[in-house]
Order: structure tokens, then C-alpha cells, then sequence
């Protein structure tokens, strides 16, 4: 399987996570009980438009971690660990946060770019509808 595959695949798997989450919100708020037409563009708009914040947040933050932002975290619990609490000599994995970063940096850092994508286009649809729900 190819990269292209690959990527395929993660954007369909993502898009059937996103079209559940709609689903759910949709089964949860049920428009058919709407009683007039700008409600129901109301309950579209909110059920397109959480899960977009909450896939497109998910896709952000991989983004800051991609980026190298939550290094410093990783590196205070690396050296952090139980066995620290009882004796005075720590053992350290890493001598430096700079050999931390290296190591890092040669490992590689992914993102999910699919979730921020298919997050934002939820989101997007979502603002439609509100739009289209204010203009009623």
C-alpha cells in the first residue's frame, strides 16, 4: 500500500468518525420535531459546527506538537519518575533537554492534518447553515 493509499484510508476513517459524531448530535437533538424552518437550520448549524471545533482542535494541537511545542512537557516527565521520589541519585534517559529535542527531531513528528481538514470543513458547513439560520 502506497502513501496515497494511506492517506486515503485516514480520511475515510476520519470522515465516518465526523458523519457519527453529526449523527449523533442529529439523533440527540432530533430537527424533525422542529417546528419551523429556521429552527431546524439552528439544530443543523450546531450539529455541523461541534464537531468541526472539536476535530479541528484535535488536528491544532498535533499541529503544536508537530511544531515542537509541548517538548518541554515531554522532557520534565521523561526524567520524572517514581524512583526519584525515594532515592537522591535519579537516573536520566537524557543528559539534556537539547539531546531530548534531537532525539525527537530524528524519531520525526507526525500530525493528523486529516482531522484539521475534515474538522475545518465541518465547521465551514456549520457556518453556512448559521448564516443561512440568521438570514430566516
Amino acid at each position: 500500500m502506497d502513501d496515497k493509499q494511506k492517506l486515503r484510508l485516514k480520511y475515510i476513517r476520519t470522515g465516518v468518525f465526523v458523519l457519527l459524531a453529526i449523527g449523533l448530535c442529529v439523533w440527540l437533538e432530533n430537527p424533525f420535531t422542529a417546528e419551523t424552518t429556521k429552527e431546524l437550520f439552528g439544530i443543523l448549524s450546531d450539529c455541523f459546527t461541534v464537531p468541526g471545533v472539536v476535530f479541528l482542535g484535535i488536528g491544532g494541537l498535533t499541529w503544536i506538537a508537530h511544531m515542537g511545542g509541548f517538548d518541554s512537557f515531554g522532557y520534565i516527565f521523561s526524567n520524572f519518575s517514581l524512583h526519584n521520589l525515594w532515592t537522591t541519585k535519579a537516573k536520566k534517559k537524557y543528559q539534556s533537554f537539547y539531546d531530548y529535542k534531537q532525539e525527537k527531531e530524528e524519531k520525526g513528528r507526525p500530525w493528523l492534518s486529516h482531522f484539521a481538514v475534515l474538522g475545518a470543513a465541518s465547521l465551514f458547513v456549520g457556518i453556512l447553515l448559521l448564516i443561512v439560520y440568521l438570514i430566516l
